[in-house]
């Protein structure tokens, strides 16, 4: 890398982190569903992060930590969230907001229409344990990653901006194994860029107009207040999600949960849907496949989102209490193995109104180990 070029990527950085800490500093980022997912100013590691001026690309390497998510806790599922699809959707949405800011600098934060994601990938689980080979033996990948977890639970997550326009962006986002290349999950992700002020319109449009918001704000010396972390599952999402039946829950909103504009983080949702379906689908899949689990030794088939699509309606906001219900669309018919089942989930207000519409589709897989799987 040349000297000019690095240069350039080390400003870009320093951009990014300077948008990071303006969002942190909202009141409505206090601590903000970002800092749980360890991504806010605070808690961001910068070595991790780095720019691709070519591919117009912000790549940061996320370590999974199995230490803030056990989703044994809230009996979803065996699947652990850090490598959860409905997680990763959460880490697309922050990471490709700044990667829109990279491009632009400046770039509204905007808000999400739409997002999709999805593994590329049969078996994800020991696929990642097992450093991206083809191997059938999950069991025997979970024991081998147990000497080595760390490399096993970092992926690299490249957000690419397809299209930064004024009304609406389009980017990205592939989940890349950091030794073997290969791309593992990919997303993409809509969004929506006025942000409903023309104070923040024309402080996200203009450069200069971003420079004397810099220096009204004091970003280069100013630093965010400092919050407890928490497991993001088990208590920032698993303390105020109450599930009333098989499929259907309710959740109260606090600032655990936002986005710098106050309203619920749209990777709240994607999390909020997926912990709320598992146990329908894990159910289903049972069921449709003549309950053929050998618990008895250990083993059993698991339950995993393979695939996510949301459309975004309208915000949720701190004190609302809102209802998730999932529902399948359709129902496999005969016996089957590594079957799949597609359901529809959505989060809505006490008034009925819709704040989110997915689309989800879940799979099984064989050979996990129950007692020892680490995911």
């Amino acid at each position: 890398m040349s000297s000019s070029s690095s240069s350039s990527s080390k400003h870009t950085i320093n951009a990014v982190f300077d948008f990071v800490k303006g969002g942190n500093l909202q009141p409505s980022s206090k601590p903000g569903f970002a800092h749980g997912m360890q991504l806010s100013y605070n808690t961001m590691n910068r070595a991790n992060l780095s720019w691709d001026a070519d591919r117009k690309a912000l790549i940061y390497r996320y370590k999974f930590d199995a230490s803030r998510s056990n989703p044994a806790d809230l009996k979803v599922a065996s699947l652990n969230p850090k490598l959860s699809l409905g997680t990763m959707t959460a880490i697309m949405d922050e990471l490709s907001t700044n990667a829109c800011f990279a491009v632009g600098q400046p770039s509204a934060p905007g808000l999400s229409l739409h997002m999709n994601m999805e593994w590329l990938v049969q078996e994800p689980i020991g696929h990642i344990l097992r450093g991206g080979q083809q191997s059938t033996s999950t069991a025997v990948a979970t024991a081998n990653a147990d000497d080595n977890d760390d490399a096993a639970a970092e992926l690299d997550v490249v957000n690419v901006v397809s299209k930064l326009g004024k009304t609406v962006s389009f980017t990205r986002t592939e989940y890349v194994h950091p030794d073997t290349k290969q791309v593992l999950a990919l997303g993409t992700h809509v969004k929506y860029m006025p942000t409903g002020s023309s104070f923040l319109d024309l402080v996200f449009s203009k450069a200069w107009a971003f420079q004397l918001y810099r220096r009204f704000f004091q970003l280069e010396t100013v630093i965010p207040p400092t919050f407890d972390s928490k497991p993001l599952v088990k208590d920032t999402i698993g303390d105020h999600l109450q599930h009333t039946g098989l499929g259907k829950a309710t959740f109260h909103i606090t600032k655990d949960h936002t986005n710098p504009f106050g309203g619920l983080h749209g990777g709240c949702h994607a999390m909020l849907m997926e912990l709320v379906a598992l146990p329908l689908a894990s159910s289903e899949l049972s069921k449709k496949q003549g309950n053929a689990r050998a618990e008895s030794n250990g083993s059993s088939t698991y339950t995993y989102l393979k695939s996510q699509k949301i459309d975004y309606l309208s915000a949720g906001r701190t004190g609302q209490t809102i209802f998730i219900e999932a529902d399948v669309i359709d129902v496999p018919t005969t016996p089957i193995s590594g079957g799949t089942i597609p359901m529809r989930v959505t989060l809505s207000r006490q008034d009925g109104r819709v704040l989110s519409d997915g689309t989800l589709v879940f799979a099984s897989a064989d050979g996990v180990s129950a007692g020892n799987s680490k995911l």
